[in-house]
């Protein structure tokens, strides 16, 4: 839709909620992780996938926002309607 309407307020939209639904997402799998118990491979458990998952998510907030800025500073098109 956003290549049909070509607007730059419906492809913000979009990528707020793809980021969103990322972000859910490792937080999702890194609380499963933390359930898991101990493994001779994992002694101290996996406690520390809530930091990685964190780690992710601040890398897609960060890259929502380049892509963001990265529009914000493309020039103007003009509109195809006419």
């Amino acid at each position: 839709m956003v290549w049909i309407s070509d607007s730059v307020a419906l492809l913000a939209d979009t990528i707020h909620n793809l980021g969103d639904a990322a972000t859910t997402l490792s937080r999702w799998v890194a609380f499963l992780l933390a359930r898991r118990p101990l493994s001779r491979r994992f002694t101290s458990g996996y406690a520390r996938a809530e930091d990685l998952a964190a780690v992710i998510i601040v890398g897609l907030i960060l890259l929502s926002a380049v892509v963001a800025g990265y529009q914000a500073l493309q020039p103007t098109r003009q509109s195809r309607r006419g």
